[in-house]
């Protein structure tokens, strides 16, 4: 089994993944669609406040004999009416509107805003974590060829009767712990490298995008 030990050199700065997370992640995106709802909503609630109806209708009458005469010459009656309606009194249901359509505003404005801090925060923890564990890489290989290196000491000192069996065994586990958290400290760099991919869509190590972007 080939290890994944060729550890990409390059740094991510929190304020550059945060561009690219908000530049291409749909829930971030989804933030301002759900603020832009909750505006239209307000906007909705004040054009109904002041609601006024106009309305205007014609019409042709005659009287006659006989049916016939009724569709001779209507046109000697004609009939218009436009009636204009202004509400002087709703008892109150229109500035009620107004005041929920104002209340789901702020709830959701606050719901945005703690919603933008998490998933911040998010971004901010993986590159943390990433550097961090870049770091641990380095900590734990060391301590995996030292740890090595005192096994096979171990070993040729047991071979010629220098220690008992209990000490190599202690070598042994040692060696193997060591292993063991290199083996996990690579895994939680390569995790974390690529939970950081898919949150900003962007690989830093060739500085280019995931995806190819549509034309305009």
């Amino acid at each position: 089994m080939i290890l994944p030990e060729n550890i990409p050199l390059f740094d991510v700065s929190i304020e550059q993944a945060l561009q690219y997370a908000i530049l291409n992640q749909a829930d971030y995106i989804a933030f301002e669609r759900r603020r832009m709802e909750a505006e239209s909503q307000v906007a909705q609630a004040k054009g109904q406040r002041y609601q006024t109806t106009l309305s205007a209708s014609y019409g042709l009458n005659n009287v006659g004999g006989t049916v016939s005469d009724l569709y001779n010459d209507p046109s000697k009656q004609q009939i218009a009416n436009i009636s204009f309606n202004v509400p002087l009194v709703d008892w109150g249901r229109n500035k009620a509107m107004m005041q929920t359509a104002l209340a789901n505003k702020r709830l959701t404005d606050y719901v945005i805003e703690q919603d933008k801090i998490i998933f911040e925060q998010e971004i901010i923890t993986k590159v943390r974590q990433f550097e961090m564990m870049r770091l641990q890489i380095e900590i734990t290989k060391k301590s995996d060829e030292v740890a090595q290196q005192r096994y096979n000491v171990a070993q040729n000192r047991y071979l010629i009767g220098k220690i008992d069996i209990t000490n190599l065994n202690i070598a042994l586990t040692e060696k193997d712990s060591a292993k063991r958290s290199y083996l996990d400290a690579l895994k939680s760099f390569w995790t974390a490298y690529y939970d950081l991919r898919m949150l900003t869509l962007y690989d830093f190590a060739n500085n280019q995008l995931l995806y190819t972007p549509e034309e305009k």
